[in-house]
């Protein structure tokens, strides 16, 4: 499957399900979190750190005042002039304040 529907499949299941989901709930897409940053950027979604279990991990759902936006752009009538493009460095992407703020936990 291609990235935009990779992308469109996790945006309309956080919306059909209004919960707090993190990457491993979407097993069929490898890479979640590469979408979710990609949706983050978008503005469409938003995401904090919590705790599962003995794990550290990301939520990420569409808040209220986000839902509107996200419903028009899977009807495909998202505004123009917003697209975003991930900047990319040997194919990571970088540089995204909402995806990086934690990225020395995740390096380890």
């Amino acid at each position: 499957m291609g990235k935009r529907h990779h992308r469109e499949r996790i945006l309309k299941r956080l919306l059909d399900t209004g919960q707090k989901l993190t990457a491993t709930d979407f097993s069929h897409v490898s890479n979640a979190n590469h979408y979710f940053c990609e949706l983050e950027r978008m503005g469409l979604i938003t995401s904090e750190w919590g705790d599962l279990g003995d794990a550290r991990v990301k939520f990420r759902w569409i808040p209220e005042e986000k839902r509107e936006a996200a419903a028009r752009h899977l009807s495909g009538q998202s505004e123009k002039g917003k697209h975003h493009r991930p900047m990319k460095n040997n194919g990571v992407t970088l540089n995204n304040e909402y995806c990086t703020e934690n990225s020395a936990v995740l390096q380890g």
